[in-house]
């Protein structure tokens, strides 16, 4: 019993030996853009797994690409067959079988057979090191041999040259240049033939694979952590364009460092060994020109004719730099995650620009983003392509900025400490300040009350009615859904807008396309600064308030009777100082 346990263990031991797996960076101009991971496993056969996993963010589309492949090959190194997987925007998947001298490939969606050649001997990826770690011994030295390519979907053969030994980090590495046709690649290999480096240039620049212990989030793309760590917000803002301050509780940090937080316009008050609370005022900072490092010009991530024809453009005109930012703007708007498209292209024409991360309020969220601060006229000024407002320093938490000029880098990532909540406690309104209670969410007693301390709005509900929704499922400019047991609504929403001198023109029209008749009269209250109107069984109610207004669709029986329960008996503003 003893003899078959330990012969057990030492089966064990020598499958584990056999098994290896190595990952690497994927670098593109210089850009971490994913991870390259390789694994061999002995059993009867031997079997070799690659993945490739990488994001891109081009000038016209965000890039994701992914490809697994399982190369089988005998004992004696041939392969017997490949399995491969690619997924760029349409998944592809085919299995070649290597058959005595005929290759079979195979389109695994319609299992039909794309062609059939003759077969010479064709290796695996661990015979193909066993071979080069045997023949490539010394300066000169070369091997040829035959394999499959999944990226060419076909047979090639390749030449191996060692051309120099290096010494790197104590190791013996052998320099080695491989070529494929007419096309070489110079590739370094540690003392057991494993790949430790390699580079080459293709249509998106240069790609370099680097062996690490540790892959990065690719730089092209906000990573996955930072995008579902959306939080929501205890209130809903009145006016996100015109606040001048916010005082919030930060809670939930698995550690108390500051350093992410300490920025020109934030300030920190701690509270207990998990919380502080962080003051956001809507300053600018300076930007001295003196001090801002020169850099070269980024080299953008997709060579595009439009991209290159704008920037040659800029160069040509004679543009104030505020005509060229936002000559860039309108263009970078046309694409997926316009800021860092904004961001490379101002880079490139050496504008003085960094990126930052962090978070913004949107709609009742703290949304996680990545947004941009440009220097112009002696200040850092902010610019978020992805914000539906005009964009506010004392509604947004900077976790990271770069240095100027500097490539992307998720490195906040490593060293921000993680929120799991944002409590608002004051915030202030055109130099007005308002307190925010503990309780702001809607609460129910036998009259059904809704309270929203952000909007100011206190009502009872309706008789008869009752909430469907209060907003908080995703950001959206509906905050409030009411609903009876015959199918009347009435909805609830905040909606921002840019000039308070059009509010009457703005009114009238939204209440005429909910109501659909341009010919209803529309009615200003004489008591309350608002505008409504109706016709059947729809009406609607326009509330302003500073930069937004609160839009208040009625689907009833008696739309004219419930805006007079809504507006006269019913609900309570707080903000009437703000409305012209």
């Amino acid at each position: 019993m003893h003899r078959l346990s330990f012969t057990l263990f030492l089966l064990a031991i020598s499958q584990i030996t056999c098994a290896q797996e190595f990952s690497y960076q994927v670098d593109v101009n210089n850009h971490r853009a994913g991870s390259y991971r390789v694994s061999t496993e002995v059993d009867q056969n031997i079997h070799t797994f690659t993945s490739l996993d990488f994001n891109l963010l081009t000038l016209y589309d965000s890039l994701n690409f992914h490809s697994t492949a399982h190369f089988i090959e005998s004992d004696s190194g041939h392969l017997e067959s490949v399995f491969c997987t690619t997924i760029l925007k349409d998944t592809l998947s085919f299995k070649v079988k290597f058959d005595s001298d005929t290759i079979h490939f195979t389109n695994l969606s319609d299992s039909s057979i794309f062609y059939t050649v003759n077969n010479s001997m064709i290796f695996g990826p661990d015979k193909i090191r066993k071979l080069s770690k045997i023949r490539l011994d010394t300066i000169g030295s070369s091997l040829c041999y035959q394999t499959f390519s999944t990226e060419l979907n076909q047979v090639i053969e390749v030449t191996r040259e060692l051309i120099d030994f290096s010494i790197e980090k104590a190791n013996k590495l052998r320099i080695v240049k491989e070529t494929v046709g007419s096309k070489s690649t110079l590739r370094k290999f540690d003392s057991e033939f494993n790949l430790v480096e390699t580079k080459s240039q293709s249509a998106l620049g240069e790609i370099r694979l680097i062996r690490t212990n540790k892959v990065g989030p690719s730089q092209f793309l906000e990573s996955d952590l930072f995008k579902k760590n959306h939080l929501l917000s205890n209130i809903r803002f009145p006016d996100p364009i015109n606040i001048n301050s916010t005082k919030i509780k930060v809670e939930g940090l698995d550690s108390l460092s500051s350093l992410p937080f300490k920025q020109h316009n934030q300030n920190i008050t701690f509270q207990d060994s998990n919380a502080f609370v962080l003051i956001l005022d809507n300053i600018r900072e300076s930007s001295h020109q003196s001090e801002i490092k020169s850099h070269s010009k980024a080299q953008l991530f997709f060579s595009t004719a439009r991209a290159n024809e704008i920037l040659d453009s800029l160069e040509i005109n004679t543009l104030t730099l505020n005509e060229k930012i936002n000559q860039i703007k309108e263009f970078s708007k046309l694409h997926y995650h316009p800021n860092l498209v904004l961001f490379e292209l101002l880079s490139s024409t050496d504008i003085p620009v960094r990126i930052v991360y962090g978070y913004y309020y949107d709609r009742w969220f703290w949304m996680p983003n990545t947004w941009v601060e440009v220097a112009i006229n002696d200040y850092w000024e902010l610019q978020d392509l992805t914000c539906s407002y005009s964009p506010n320093a004392a509604l947004r938490i900077a976790l990271f900025k770069s240095q100027p000029g500097s490539p992307l880098s998720h490195s906040y990532l490593d060293q921000s400490p993680t929120i799991e909540n944002l409590h608002v406690q004051s915030f202030s309104l055109k130099d007005k300040k308002y307190s925010v209670s503990s309780q702001v969410f809607p609460y129910y007693f036998e009259n059904p009350v809704y309270e929203n301390e952000g909007l100011g709005i206190r009502m009872n509900i309706p008789d008869g009615f009752y909430i469907s929704n209060d907003g908080t499922a995703s950001p959206a400019d509906l905050f409030l859904s009411l609903e009876n047991d015959y199918n009347e609504k009435i909805d609830l929403y905040q909606v921002l807008i840019s000039d308070e001198a059009v509010m009457s023109e703005i009114a009238k029209e939204k209440i005429f396309q909910f109501v659909k008749d341009k010919t209803i009269n529309i009615n200003k209250d004489k008591k309350l600064p608002l505008w409504y109107g109706f016709k059947g069984k729809r009406g609607a109610i326009v509330i302003p308030q500073g930069e937004s207004y609160i839009f208040i669709t009625i689907e009833h029986e008696d739309p004219e009777f419930m805006i007079f329960i809504l507006t006269r008996k019913n609900l309570m503003l707080k903000f009437k100082s703000m409305t012209k």
